[in-house]
């Protein structure tokens, strides 16, 4: 994530997801996914992955751009194999995860609370790449959107499940 934020050591996630399957590419069983970080990905030839609580070892994988992956899982070898794991989104755990252990990726943060000078805002209901940078999403009596980025991050606290932020003039 980024260094400027507090980090806990516990591990809030155990399955992490990755992005989803969006359709099939050519006929021998590769598909076109779309995965939500394909310049650190962690879905490497020989890792196992989790598509619809199913377990799967990656064949190989192509990135052939930042909008498009094309993913080969071991065993599905044609179009019609495809079927059960269309539309589905792609899980990896934690553990296989290229990180530090006390480091926090994006999937630790959703469900925190967010609370900027004592009032709660709201949880974490998501995130999003605006192209410059991570965008937190948070479900409250309001909807709003917080760059993840130092001048507006205080503390993030695993423990106490929550996030601490300077909200942007704009809100």
């Amino acid at each position: 994530m980024h260094s400027g934020a507090s980090r806990a050591k516990s591990l809030r996630v155990k399955q992490v997801l990755l992005g989803k399957i969006l359709k099939p590419h050519a006929l021998k069983g590769m598909m076109s996914c779309y995965l939500e970080n394909t310049e650190d990905s962690s879905i490497k030839p020989g890792k196992e992955i989790t598509i619809n609580s199913q377990k799967f070892e990656v064949e190989s994988i192509n990135f052939s751009n930042a909008k498009k992956t094309i993913l080969k899982l071991v065993g599905l070898d044609n179009i019609n194999d495809l079927d059960h794991v269309l539309g589905q989104e792609i899980f990896i755990n934690r553990s296989d995860i290229d990180c530090d252990d006390n480091e926090i990726i994006l999937n630790d943060l959703i469900n925190l609370d967010v609370i900027s000078n004592g009032l709660n805002y709201g949880k974490v209901d998501n995130f999003y790449s605006n192209g410059a940078q991570d965008i937190l999403v948070v479900k409250g009596e309001n909807s709003i959107e917080i760059p993840l980025i130092d001048q507006f991050i205080k503390m993030i606290d695993l423990d106490k499940n929550i996030i601490e932020v300077i909200l942007p003039e704009y809100l």
